[in-house]
């Protein structure tokens, strides 16, 4: 997570103090100063930081983010890490989307700065188990169905085997050298013939595929992020045009929109509205690129 993406929110002076001290240790986190927190402040702001923030700092009662944050609540996959401090800077508590968020990781990192105790409450935590959401995480992998996580993690610490399927030799292998460790953990190119000794199944995969529509209930559909899509335009492009023009491309060859890692185009296209706007709209980061750099590329033959 980088810190340019963090907010602290600190509602007294002490907190105030604290929130100081911790820009030090992330470099380019905003702090909102309490004055402008107060008198329902808070209230009127936190929609548009928690549009725009990918880390939220509370220094707060828990309760307090837990009323504001709310209303604001759309999934684990979608919400911004949320981490609450008391104004005595005790603890650093993970209270929103602890791993697929990286609110976790945040509270750590906060913890390692300030010195205070950091409080992670995510079931396979507790139990030094790995998560579905943190192998997703450390290979850059699109959660495809929210749903097939607790499938996955409730099989973890139930220790019921689970069927980790990944088509791509390299990658697998990796996971494996990396989780391979816990039993649990069966590697597979395909899926098995016999689902029953499964309690769930790790899918990775770029490409729609039904194969596993018997074990849709147990399965977490995962899709590495591995296309970049280049986008060429006219002057005064339309949102809606490139729009078009990506989803007809995606599905001519077959690729999924999570396995987008970002778009890229000249840099010339910087100021296009249109493309810029689709971007945003999707979530999509772009890479602009200048013309002598291009110029040097050899195109494929």
């Amino acid at each position: 997570m980088s810190a340019l993406s963090i907010a602290i929110l600190p509602v007294t002076e002490k907190g105030f103090l604290i929130a100081q001290g911790l820009t030090k240790g992330l470099p380019g986190a905003r702090v909102f100063h309490p004055s402008g927190l107060k008198n329902n402040g808070l209230k009127r702001k936190i929609r548009r930081i928690f549009e725009t923030y990918g880390g939220i700092v509370f220094i707060s009662a828990a309760g307090i983010a837990v009323r504001v944050c709310a209303p604001l609540l759309k999934g684990k996959h979608l919400d911004p890490a949320v981490v609450v401090m008391d104004d005595a800077g005790r603890f650093a508590i993970s209270l929103l989307s602890g791993h697929l968020g990286g609110a976790n990781e945040l509270a750590v990192r906060i913890a390692g700065i300030s010195g205070a105790i950091p409080v992670i409450t995510t079931a396979t935590d507790a139990h030094g188990l790995p998560s579905a959401e943190e192998i997703a995480k450390k290979f850059n992998l699109a959660v495809g169905n929210v749903s097939g996580i607790k499938a996955v993690n409730s099989a973890i610490l139930k220790g019921e085997k689970i069927a980790v399927i990944d088509s791509n030799k390299e990658r697998r292998a990796l996971i494996k050298n990396t989780y391979g460790q816990h039993k649990f953990f069966r590697f597979f190119a395909r899926r098995p013939k016999d689902a029953k000794p499964y309690g769930a199944f790790f899918y990775v995969s770029g490409a729609a595929d039904t194969s596993l529509e018997f074990t849709r209930r147990k399965t977490l559909v995962l899709h590495p992020r591995q296309y970049v899509v280049g986008i060429g335009c006219r002057r005064g492009v339309t949102q809606a045009e490139v729009d078009m023009a990506f989803t007809k491309a995606l599905g001519s060859h077959g690729i999924l929109e999570a396995a987008v890692r970002n778009l890229a185009t000249i840099d010339i296209k910087k100021t296009e509205k249109g493309l810029v706007g689709f971007a945003a709209k999707r979530g999509f980061l772009i890479e602009f690129i200048d013309a002598e750099r291009l110029n040097k590329i050899r195109l494929p033959s």
